[in-house]
Order: C-alpha cells, then sequence, then structure tokens
C-alpha cells in the first residue's frame, strides 16, 4: 500500500506520464516541481487517509514506477488515478 512518504516519487510518475502525453499531442508540458504542501498533494494525501487501503505503488528496486488511488463513498466507488512511468508502459 502506498505512504505519505511515496508521495514525491508518485508526482514524478505522474509528471513523467503527462509530459510524455503532451510529447505525443505535440504540446507544451507545464509541470510545476513537487510542492508537498500544493494541490496534488493534498489530493493524493486525502485519498491516502481516507482510502488508503485501495492506494497503492508500484515498485522496481525501490524507485517507484507507478502509482493507483480510489475512493469510496457509501456505494459509489471511484477510480481516482492510474499512472505508470512511461519507461515500464507495455
Amino acid at each position: 500500500m502506498a505512504k505519505e512518504a511515496d508521495l514525491e516519487g508518485e508526482f514524478a510518475v505522474f509528471v513523467a506520464a503527462q509530459d510524455e502525453l503532451h510529447r505525443r499531442r505535440g504540446v507544451e508540458s507545464v509541470a510545476s516541481p513537487y510542492d508537498p504542501s500544493g494541490l496534488w498533494a493534498s489530493i493524493q494525501r486525502h485519498l491516502l487517509t481516507h482510502d488508503g487501503e485501495r492506494s497503492f505503488v508500484a515498485e522496481d528496486d525501490g524507485l517507484i514506477v507507478g502509482f493507483t488511488a480510489a475512493l469510496v463513498r457509501n456505494d459509489c466507488w471511484f477510480f481516482s488515478a492510474l499512472f505508470i512511468n512511461p519507461q515500464y508502459q507495455s
């Protein structure tokens, strides 16, 4: 399962995946550096706090290469994130 200490590594995967998508579409990538008090981290932290048992990371020799998160409220299950570093996709 994912933990708060994984957030910076998860963010690196998120940025790598977004950059690759933007390159394929010919769009400039505008990723900001990781901000532990920023919106992205706050959202992920909320998911970990309230539904942490549905958040996972994939690692290769200690390096986070993918992550996923989901949120359940009552009878609604929301698949919030699935990002894989492009070098590990296929």
